[in-house]
C-alpha cells in the first residue's frame, strides 16, 4: 500500500519575541526597554518584518542606552559574518548537504549566542569570542590537512548479517578516497575508489581501481566529475576533474580485475587541452558501450562552440566533436485539452527565444537513446518576457546538429535528465494475471523545488514530445524563490517506476525539503511521498526485478534498504568500517 507521510516543513526561524517598544509612530504599541540582544540582532540581520524593524530602528535613535547596545553588537556580528564569506574548501558531492544544513539557521543561533554574550561581557566577552573562533579554525584546518594527506585503506563493510538486497548482484558506489594513476607521458591523475558490493551479503567485493599506490582521502578538487558503468556492465568510466593545469582526462577501468585499461587526456582537435572557460561537466555511454559521450561546460551553449566530445571506447581515441545549435523560436507542448500535435502541427505553440539568456541545465547532463541514435541535454532559458523555461534538445549523434526541441515552462534550476530504458517486462500483479505488456522507453526531465514535477517524454525520432507531466508536491514556496541542493532520480529495471529523493533548501534558508517519493510514469501518478526530515540524499532502484525486493538509499554517508513502497523504516545495509562516507550510489547489476 502506497505510504504518505506528511509533517511541517523544518523552515528553520528562530522564534522573536517581539516586546513592546517606545517609538514616535502612533499606531504602534509602546514596547519595553532595554530591548534584548536579539531583537537588537535581528534588525541588522534583516530577519525581522518591515514595520517591526522600522520601530526597532527609530527607538534605537531615540534610546542611547539601547543605540549603544546595538552598536556593541553590530562589531561581533559583521566580523563573523565576514569570516562566513571566505571560500572554504569542501568534499564535491558533500557540498549541497552542507550548505543545506548550513542554512538550516544553525549559524544564525550561533551569532545571536555570540552576540549575547558579548553584549552582556563588554569588549572582554568579545576578545574572548573571536579568540576561541580562531583557536578552534586553526585546529579544525590542521585535523582535516593531517587526515587528508594520510594513507587510507581499501574500503569494506563495517556492517556484518545485513539482509540481503537481492539473491545476486552488485552495487556499484563511490567513496570519498582517491588513488593517484599515471599515464603513458607520467602524468598523474585522482582516480576515485569504487566499490563493488555483493547485494546478497552486503560484503564489498571490490575496490576499483587496482593500483599498488595507496589511497588517501580526497582533497578539494580531487573527486571525479562523473563515474559511470557501461550498459554492459564490463568497464567503469571516470572523468577526472582538472588538475593544477587544468587538465581532465577519462579513464577506463575493467569492472571485474580493475585493471585500467587506459587514460586519454582530453583536449579538443588540434590542441593541447580544454578551453579553461568549459571543463568537462558530463559523461554518458551508448547502449551498446562503444561510445563515450563527454560534455563539455559552454557558458553561453547557444553560441558557436565545441558541446560534446565523442570518444571511442575500444581505444579511448577522441574520435569527433558535437556543437549542436539552439532556435530562437522553440515549440512547447500543447495546452491541456487542445487538439493533438500529431495530427495538427500547425497548432503548436511556439516560443520566441529573441533576446533570451541560455545556461546549461541539470549539471550539464547528457542522456542517449536506447536505440543510440539521439542525445538529449537541457538548457535553462531565461526570456525577458515570458519568464523561465527548460529546453530540451534532440542531437543527432551522426551529425552533431540539434533536430528538434522542445520548451517547458517552470524553474528549472534544481534537475535532472535521465533515460528510462526497460530491461524487464513489469511482473503480473498476481500469479495468475496475464503477463503485463512492456514498458516503453522514456525521457524524464525531474525538476525539483519550486513545483516538483516529472516530465515524461518521448524517445522517438519525432520527439521529444510531451507524455505526461507529474506533480510531485514537495515544500510550497513564494514566487521567485530559488532552490539548491540534491536531487536524485532512479527508474525502475522494468522501466513502470521512477523513485526521486529531493534535498533541497530555498536561497534564503528558511524552507527546507526532504523528500522521497515513488511515481507511476506510466500511469502518471504518484505512489507514495516520505517526507522524513532526513528521507534521503540519493536513490536508487534495485534491477533485481523482484518486486519485493528493497530499494537502495543514501543517507548521510551509508546506504541503507527501504521497502519498494517506501513504507517502514530503513534498514543500514553498508557502513564504511574506518568511518568514511559513500558519496554516491551508482548502478545496481545483476
Amino acid at each position: 500500500m502506497a505510504t504518505r507521510r506528511e509533517e511541517a516543513p523544518d523552515l528553520g526561524q528562530v522564534p522573536l519575541r517581539i516586546h513592546r517598544v517606545t517609538t514616535r509612530r502612533r499606531n504602534l504599541r509602546t514596547l519595553q526597554c532595554p530591548l534584548e540582544p536579539e531583537l537588537l540582532v535581528a534588525e541588522f540581520a534583516g530577519e525581522l518584518p518591515p514595520d517591526v524593524a522600522l520601530a526597532v530602528r527609530e527607538h534605537i535613535v531615540l534610546c542611547e542606552t539601547c543605540g549603544e547596545r546595538s552598536a556593541k553588537l553590530r562589531e561581533p556580528y559583521e566580523l563573523l559574518a565576514a569570516l562566513g564569506s571566505e571560500p572554504v574548501p569542501f568534499v564535491p558531492d558533500l557540498r549541497d548537504t552542507v550548505r543545506t544544513h548550513a542554512r538550516r539557521g544553525h549559524a544564525y543561533r550561533s551569532v545571536l549566542r555570540v552576540a549575547g554574550v558579548a553584549s552582556r561581557a563588554g569588549a572582554i566577552g568579545i576578545a574572548s569570542v573571536i579568540g576561541v573562533v580562531v583557536v578552534v579554525a586553526f585546529l579544525i584546518v590542521g585535523v582535516l590537512y593531517t587526515a587528508s594527506a594520510q594513507s587510507v585503506s581499501r574500503s569494506s563493510n563495517g556492517l556484518s548479517h545485513v539482509p540481503a538486497a537481492a539473491s545476486g548482484g552488485t552495487l556499484l558506489a563511490a567513496t570519498d578516497k582517491v588513488v593517484p594513476i599515471q599515464d603513458s607521458a607520467g602524468a598523474t591523475w585522482q582516480v576515485g575508489e569504487v566499490i563493488a558490493v555483493d547485494e546478497h551479503t552486503g560484503a564489498v567485493r571490490h575496490s576499483l581501481p587496482a593500483s599498488s599506490q595507496s589511497l588517501h582521502t580526497a582533497q578539494a578538487g580531487q573527486l571525479p566529475i562523473a563515474i559511470v558503468a557501461s550498459p554492459d556492465g564490463r568497464t567503469l568510466y571516470e572523468l577526472t576533474s582538472p588538475n593544477s593545469k587544468r587538465q581532465q582526462a577519462l579513464i577506463a577501468i575493467d569492472i571485474q580485475s580493475g585493471k585500467v585499461r587506459y587514460v586519454t587526456p582530453l583536449a579538443l582537435p588540434g590542441t593541447r587541452g580544454l578551453p579553461a572557460q568549459s571543463p568537462a561537466d558530463a559523461l554518458a555511454i551508448s547502449p551498446d558501450s562503444s561510445q563515450a559521450y563527454i560534455g563539455l561546460a559552454l557558458p553561453h551553449p547557444d553560441a558557436t562552440g565545441v558541446r560534446i566530445l565523442v570518444v571511442g571506447t575500444h581505444d579511448g581515441k577522441i574520435s569527433s566533436t558535437m556543437s549542436p545549435s539552439v532556435s530562437q523560436t522553440i515549440p512547447e507542448p500543447p495546452p491541456p485539452g487542445s487538439l493533438p500535435s500529431s495530427v495538427f502541427p500547425n497548432q503548436i505553440p511556439q516560443l520566441d527565444a529573441t533576446g533570451g539568456t541560455f545556461t546549461l541545465a541539470a549539471g550539464g547532463a547528457l542522456a542517449v537513446s536506447p536505440d543510440g541514435q539521439w542525445l538529449y541535454d537541457l538548457l535553462t532559458l531565461h526570456t525577458p518576457s515570458s519568464g523561465q523555461y527548460g529546453v530540451v534538445r534532440r542531437i543527432s549523434v551522426t551529425t552533431g546538429e540539434t533536430v528538434q526541441e522542445l520548451a517547458l515552462s517552470g524553474d528549472f534550476t534544481l534537475t535532472q535528465l535521465l533515460i528510462s530504458n526497460p530491461t524487464q517486462t513489469p511482473a503480473p500483479a498476481t500469479p495468475t494475471a496475464t503477463p503485463a505488456t512492456p514498458a516503453t522507453p522514456e525521457l524524464l526531465v525531474v525538476k525539483g523545488s519550486p513545483d516538483a514535477q516529472v516530465f515524461v517524454m518521448d524517445v522517438t525520432a519525432t520527439g521529444p514530445t510531451l507524455l505526461g507531466d507529474i506533480a510531485l508536491g514537495g515544500p510550497p514556496s513564494p514566487e521567485n524563490v530559488t532552490f539548491s541542493g540534491q536531487l536524485s532520480a532512479s527508474p525502475s529495471s522494468d522501466g513502470t517506476q521512477l523513485y526521486v529523493a529531493q534535498n533541497a533548501s530555498a536561497e534564503n534558508g528558511l524552507i527546507v525539503g526532504h523528500d522521497l517519493w515513488q511515481v507511476d510514469i506510466q500511469g502518471m501518478g504518484v505512489l507514495a511521498h516520505r517526507l522524513d526530515s532526513d528521507a534521503a540524499d540519493a536513490v536508487l532502484a534495485n534491477a533485481s526485478g523482484v518486486a519485493s525486493d528493497p530499494e537502495f538509499i543514501l543517507r548521510g554517508g551509508e546506504v541503507l534498504l527501504i521497502a519498494p513502497d517506501l513504507s517502514g523504516q530503513p534498514t543500514a545495509w553498508l557502513n564504511l568500517s574506518d568511518g568514511h562516507p559513500v558519496l554516491q550510489l551508482l548502478a545496481a547489476e545483476q
